[in-house]
């Protein structure tokens, strides 16, 4: 056989191509399509191939074009070129064994650059010990990797390619939700994964060029010689019993242990992405499980949280109590985004987006209020719970998904004294996918009899009933009083219940659909010029949709002879890919920032709840963990001890959230400070008990207190037939 030496380049690249295993071609057509795919992406994506001169002419960007077809070229044939040269034989085991492990170092260390450069982070700017740090954590990847693949080349690949995955998830869902992601969010993949296609996913140069550094990281990893098998049998389980511990502890120390405190590791769960850039992606992310602990309250023991209960004495009303009226229907609506941009008069909006529910201002029947939420942009759920608990996110990590979290086996809840009191219907309606957040379990738990969701109904609708792709306000709330109607049929002389969640307005904005018309215009002189403004404006027209389907709502309900009470309010404000809120809270403080956290809030009736307005103080400023027990006591329904505790503190302490304190005199508070800093700080240690005792202190828990008295509990019920095994 010819000296590959003398032998001439092409030859011995036919030469290597026909005597070559399978595994080597494959190797081969792996890399070239690798790069076949980069380019692909390089000419679909504009912001890749086209740049913009300052004079805003595009033109096209020869040297990154050309820079990718070298590279395209050098990694389908350096192996050939490296083995003429014979490169490995040259080599000894020792140092292909050195080799091997400068390959991890550098790779580790290059998968943290681009894991950072995805948001256009310069890993290189943090702390020098937080860059060890994260180098610990990725090593800590790898190392899983290497225990699962047994090989060096497979879980250095596989930990850029995750990390790099996990950074571009974490780039897209600040963008679509203006909230990066949080260690809690891992409880809610599946509710993102539903919504991810109704979003526009722009592809970055930034993004990009991360994907060119992973193909030119695979073509030198694959290039690398056949590793041999160093450990063996019990070696090798003796070598992954030690990296497996040396993960889970590592892991450990930075997520549950209190040491990073005392390195300075501090972690903004509120706007995590600022201090994604000042720790590092990695050490920020798993640092965040710290903040998902719930810590016991200081003094808290349940004898001292029973002695409270009997303090204040309250006791929860019979479910039966009946005080000769008609129990109303109660129908709560949780409109998806739900916001009234009449409020922002900078913007000088072309016709009012809400004129029904303006013109309801100062009816007898009806109330208008300002919900304050604890969450922007997403976690729709987390509304939900403060609704049917009562319990503020005041009290719990920042991070939290309480649905997904702690609502994990039956407990107290508005819907269980709902059904104590005989009502019809407890259903929970939702015009989308039901895994969401965790619903199907905890829905059950928190005492829904039934769970109506878009597999329910979809063969049932037509083009007409959706706009954009989300099932419009007006058919939502069509099925609102078709399920009312066939709960009447079973059981005409029970008042209903349902709690509604719409999808109408929900995120996605950038695009425009044909089934959608778009009269509203921004005018004001500030928001002109504004890039993406398009996506407010798109909004702004969805809202005029739900004042419409409201309107057709309140009308039916209106012929009803039974008394009815519907709640409707926003979830969050939208998030939207632009500096709307930017430049309309320029100038405003801290208190007037809370209208970021803040939602429209309508109460209508069939009758009247508000003659001479005598209800509006309580919930012109009302924090969502309120509000419930207000709508039981203004139903005249009974009510619990804990919802009776919530009706008194809300008169001293209307708004608490997690992101301000209003007190009744509307004085502004920063939150999460100690309670001893508060001049109510009783009120915010016996909440806090109350809290810890309902959600968390479960085996300890006080039923009485949360729950109405009745001789069938159906809460008590429920938890005997799942200790029974569900039977």
């Amino acid at each position: 056989m010819m000296d590959v030496q003398k032998q001439h380049p092409a030859g011995f690249i036919k030469e290597t191509w026909n005597h070559s295993d399978r595994r080597q071609r494959a190797w081969l057509i792996a890399r070239a399509a690798v790069y076949i795919a980069m380019i692909v992406v390089m000419f679909t994506s504009e912001e890749v191939y086209k740049n913009t001169s300052a004079e805003g002419v595009k033109t096209i960007a020869y040297v990154r074009i050309v820079l990718v077809f070298v590279l395209a070229f050098a990694g389908v044939f350096l192996p050939f070129f490296l083995q003429w040269r014979r490169w490995p034989e040259r080599f000894s085991r020792f140092k292909i064994s050195m080799v091997y492990i400068l390959l991890i170092l550098v790779g580790l260390f290059i998968t943290l650059l681009m894991c950072e450069y995805v948001h256009g982070f310069n890993f290189l700017e943090i702390r020098k010990k937080f860059i060890f740090f994260n180098a610990l954590l990725a090593g800590c990847i790898y190392l899983v990797m290497h225990v699962i693949t047994n090989r060096v080349k497979w879980s250095l690949m596989l930990t850029y390619a995750l990390i790099i995955v996990a950074s571009c998830i974490n780039y897209y869902v600040n963008i679509f939700r203006g909230e990066a992601v949080s260690a809690a969010d891992i409880f809610v993949v599946g509710t993102a994964l539903n919504v991810a296609g109704n979003y526009t996913f722009a592809f970055t140069l930034n993004i990009f060029r991360c994907l060119l550094v992973g193909a030119v990281l695979f073509t030198i990893v694959t290039w690398m010689p056949k590793e041999d098998m160093y450990l063996r049998k019990y070696m090798r389980i003796g070598y992954d019993v030690i990296a497996l511990a040396l993960v889970v502890f590592t892991v450990w120390l930075f997520a549950a242990s209190d040491w990073p405190n005392s390195q300075q590791v501090k972690v903004r769960v509120f706007k995590p992405m600022k201090t994604y850039k000042k720790n590092g992606e990695l050490l920020n992310f798993v640092r965040g499980f710290y903040f998902m602990l719930v810590e016991t309250p200081e003094g808290y023991t349940t004898e001292q949280c029973e002695q409270l209960m009997h303090q204040l004495d309250l006791e929860s009303d019979p479910a039966d109590y009946d005080d000769g009226k008609k129990n109303p229907n109660i129908i709560f609506i949780m409109n998806e985004s739900l916001t009234d941009f009449s409020q922002f008069e900078d913007a000088e909006l072309s016709e009012d987006p809400m004129p029904y529910i303006h013109s309801l201002e100062g009816q007898s029947n009806v109330i208008l209020g300002n919900l304050h939420v604890d969450v922007f942009g997403g976690r729709t759920a987390n509304t939900e719970y403060e609704v049917q608990t009562g319990n503020a996110l005041y009290y719990m990590p920042s991070s939290a998904v309480p649905y997904a979290m702690y609502v994990r086996k039956p407990q107290p809840a508005l819907t269980w004294n709902m059904i104590d009191m005989g009502y019809s219907g407890d259903e929970a309606f939702h015009p989308y996918h039901a895994n969401g957040y965790s619903r199907p379990r905890a829905y059950p738990n928190l005492g829904f009899q039934r769970f109506v969701a878009i597999e329910d109904i979809e063969s049932e609708l037509t083009p007409e009933d959706y706009i954009r792709g989300w099932v419009s306000d007006a058919t939502d709330f069509r099925y609102i009083t078709k399920l009312y109607e066939e709960a009447k049929q079973k059981d005409s002389d029970a008042p209903y219940y349902l709690y509604n969640i719409t999808m109408q307005n929900h995120g996605g904005y950038t695009e425009d659909w044909d089934n959608f018309e778009q009269d509203i215009e921004i005018n004001g002189a500030a928001y002109q010029g504004m890039e993406a403004l398009a996506d407010t404006k798109r909004f702004i027209n969805l809202t005029q949709y739900s004042d419409e389907a409201f309107h057709e709502l309140t009308d039916y309900f209106e012929k009803v002879d039974e008394p009815t009470i519907l709640i409707m309010y926003g979830d969050h404000l939208p998030h939207f890919y632009n500096n709307f809120y930017k430049t309309a809270w320029a100038d405003a403080d801290a208190k007037e920032k809370m209208a970021k956290y803040t939602t429209p809030l309508i109460i209508w009736a069939n009758y009247d709840i508000n003659a001479n307005g005598h209800n509006d103080k309580i919930f012109d400023d009302i924090s969502v963990n309120y509000l419930s027990a207000e709508i039981m006591k203004l139903a005249g329904l009974p009510m619990t001890a804990y919802q009776k505790y919530l009706v008194d503190i809300q008169e001293d302490l209307p708004v608490l959230t997690a992101f301000g304190i209003l007190d009744q005199d509307g004085n502004y508070y920063e939150p999460n400070l100690d309670p001893s800093e508060y001049p109510f700080e009783e009120i915010i240690r016996e909440y806090n008990y109350l809290i810890y005792n309902y959600q968390f202190d479960t085996d300890n828990r006080n039923d009485d207190f949360f729950t109405l008295k009745s001789d069938h509990s159906s809460l008590k019920a429920y938890e005997k037939e799942q200790a029974a095994g569900g039977s």
